[in-house]
């Protein structure tokens, strides 16, 4: 009875539809809950300071240099006393500065929520997994991962910053002066993917960085 019992459940936990569905059923879950979010606070302050880029350049950081002198500490996200990001980051939002605030918060929501998913593609066929299992299992795992949920729904910019990695990642092979010039795009938004140098393989490191 018991060795029957393990082979169903052998048999069960083998089958790929398993992962597909539980992987689907954690996506339709991450997008009603992100479309139900409701405000974008970082989004927000994206807006305010792409805004402020925009129409007062060399005043951009002073609300944020006032609080900071006042209170020691970074503003709540919202506002644009909380805009302390490179001026990269601002000119990255310039488009979505140009329309209303609440439609330029959710547009950004959006195209950051479109990069994310090119990226994890990007991602999935770097790995080229021919397992079958663990094709599905890699979007349950992309699809639950709260920090890409929690990325996405408070509008930040982690989606952009992932597709500018894995693009950088992709072209490394074949075009490393192009995956280069990705990467410090992207580490001009964010410190963080300047790690990327140490990946390249020897014969590559000159022309990507």
């Amino acid at each position: 009875m018991i060795h029957r019992l393990r082979r169903a459940a052998a048999d069960v936990f083998s089958r790929p539809a398993l992962y597909w569905t539980i992987a689907l059923l954690f996506g339709l879950n991450r997008v009603i809950f992100t479309v139900l979010a409701p405000r974008r606070y970082d989004a927000e302050g994206m807006w305010e300071g792409a805004h402020a880029y925009l129409t007062n350049p060399s005043h951009m950081y002073d609300a944020a240099a006032d609080y900071l002198a006042r209170v020691h500490i970074i503003a709540p996200p919202g506002g644009l006393d909380a805009f302390v990001s490179p001026p990269p980051v601002a000119l990255l939002a310039v488009p979505v500065a140009l329309l209303p605030r609440s439609i330029g918060v959710q547009v950004w929501t959006a195209i950051d929520a479109g990069a994310l998913v090119v990226a994890l593609v990007l991602l999935y066929r770097v790995l080229a997994s021919r397992d079958r299992v663990a094709r599905p299992i890699f979007w349950l795992v992309a699809a639950y991962f709260p920090p890409l949920f929690a990325d996405v729904s408070a509008g930040q910019r982690g989606g952009v910053l992932l597709v500018l990695a894995m693009a950088s990642v992709w072209f490394e092979r074949s075009r490393p002066a192009i995956a280069g010039a990705v990467g410090g795009l992207a580490a001009a938004i964010k410190y963080y993917p300047a790690a990327m140098i140490l990946g390249p393989r020897p014969a590559h490191r000159i022309r990507y960085a």
